[in-house]
């Protein structure tokens, strides 16, 4: 089913073991035009908290009719992200970090394992 991008904005993101933060916007690869990243705001689930970046590749449900987003990343995970901050275009040295930080292979990696 075909849906706009602008119906992620306001999903909720569940974590592996609770709600970690809602879809703030959505980071689009313009050159390969595809969804690379929702941006995820978790200030409303932790004091302090802050926008972090979750791979499509790391979502596994998509839910339309309760407005969530599921991933198998725990909440723990997800608070110790590296920060995103969208004054500074990503580069692939951020993706890189963030995709090791996570233990995943990048979409640019052909030893890339969809989990």
């Amino acid at each position: 089913m075909l849906r706009s991008v602008r119906s992620l904005h306001g999903c909720v993101i569940r974590a592996f073991d609770g709600d970690i933060g809602s879809v703030n916007q959505v980071y689009f690869d313009d050159e390969a035009w595809a969804i690379r990243y929702p941006i995820v705001d978790t200030h409303n689930w932790w004091p302090g908290g802050k926008e972090v970046l979750i791979a499509t590749d790391w979502i596994h449900t998509v839910d339309w009719f309760a407005s969530t987003v599921s991933t198998s990343l725990t909440r723990e995970v997800i608070q110790h992200s590296p920060l995103y901050d969208k004054s500074v275009p990503i580069h692939r040295s951020y993706e890189v970090a963030l995709h090791q930080f996570y233990g995943k292979h990048g979409y640019w990696s052909n030893a890339r394992i969809r989990r």
